[in-house]
């Protein structure tokens, strides 16, 4: 197995990783606690979020994109990351929406990185 650090935590498959990334076991040990988080990774997203982040590139620089559903929260030139809810919107009509009004050029819809998911956790914990 092999270990990925986190802060001061280790983060462990507890067993082959599923090829589709859909069932992968995750011991969570803190070396300064008496606890470990242990789940699948979209249990322990569900613990604290279901939070959701919509990338979208943009054919033109600096395109105000905006949603009553979605909270803006990187913007480069051509780039916008968007926060959001999927139990309060669907990623495919925010999509629709947002392509409505802009020009894409490429987009991907990810979950939040798992060190924020750990972060969170911890702070529930603690």
């Amino acid at each position: 197995r092999s270990g990925r650090i986190v802060g001061f935590a280790d983060l462990w498959p507890t067993e082959e990783p599923d090829p589709f990334g859909r069932s992968l076991n995750v011991e969570c040990i803190d070396y300064f606690r008496e606890y470990f988080l242990d789940g699948t990774l979209a249990d322990l997203r569900a613990r604290v979020t279901s939070e959701r982040r919509l990338t979208v590139d943009l054919a033109n620089e600096n395109g105000e994109v905006s949603d009553p559903d979605a909270e803006v929260i990187s913007r480069d030139p051509r780039r916008v990351t968007l926060r959001f809810d999927p139990l309060r919107i669907a990623p495919a009509d925010l999509i629709a929406r947002i392509a409505h009004n802009h020009e894409i050029r490429d987009l991907f819809v990810e979950n939040p990185p798992i060190e924020e998911i750990i972060a969170k956790l911890y702070g529930q914990v603690r």
